[in-house]
């Protein structure tokens, strides 16, 4: 180390390792659970449903790779659901949302795929399928899938929402910010139970409507050539 280089605080060699290593993540989980426990509980019975129902799909449905392209954007509907509660239990706000516009993505995906004769699957797979826009899709093409287009505003808002979370907005840097002070890992803050409360019933009330949007996206899978009238499919 040259005579006039800084030395390294070890104060801030700590916190960055702290961080790193989740040795925070405990603690702040534990904190979380304390408060919402109850919740937390519900979403996990909630989605343990919805793999259920998504491997009953997969058994019934993965045959190729035009079929596994709608599996698959269904699996990740699970898995990034569950991401962004783990990232909200560890006052992760931003990558909890970034995880959970992604579940609501890939949701509009997989009934864009479903239907057989569209072009969606094969432009995905060309890396030509703007699944940043696959909300406003579904949206516009509701009617044809016979979906409720005015219900569908709710992923709308959702998208607008979290669209904020995949920048650094003002927002976005609030997780950043705990306890009147920044902070590099995960540290539970009090002051925002409320928003807590309200992106907890929102995972919670997705959670519980995707049982039933697997079942939808089943239907236009029944409606292909490999499954139409075939044993199991129903």
């Amino acid at each position: 180390m040259a005579d006039d280089e800084p030395m390294l605080d070890k104060s801030a060699l700590a916190a960055v390792q702290a961080a790193l290593r989740g040795r925070q993540d405990e603690e702040t989980e534990r904190l979380f659970l304390e408060h919402f426990q109850v919740q937390v509980s519900s979403f996990e019975t909630a989605t343990a449903e919805v793999y259920d129902r998504w491997r009953t799909f997969e058994s019934t449905f993965a045959r190729d790779q035009d079929s596994a392209t709608v599996v698959g954007a269904l699996f990740t509907v699970v898995a990034r659901m569950l991401l962004s509660m783990r990232f909200l239990i560890l006052e992760h706000i931003t990558m909890a949302g970034g995880a959970q516009r992604q579940a609501l993505e890939a949701l509009a995906s997989a009934f864009l795929f479903a239907k057989y004769d569209w072009p969606y699957r094969q432009r995905a797979w060309l890396g030509r399928f703007p699944v940043h826009r696959s909300i406003d899709l579904l949206v516009k093409r509701s009617e044809e899938l016979g979906l409720n287009r005015e219900a569908l505003e709710v992923a709308t808002q959702a998208k607008r929402f979290y669209n904020k979370m995949s920048h650094p907005t003002i927002i976005a840097m609030g997780d950043l910010i705990g306890r009147g002070t920044h902070h590099l890992g995960p540290i539970f803050d009090p002051k925002k139970l409320p928003f807590y409360e309200k992106e907890i019933a929102s995972r919670i009330g997705f959670a519980g409507i995707l049982t039933n949007a697997i079942d939808g996206v089943a239907s236009h899978m029944r409606e292909w050539p490999d499954f139409r009238d075939r044993p199991g499919a129903t």
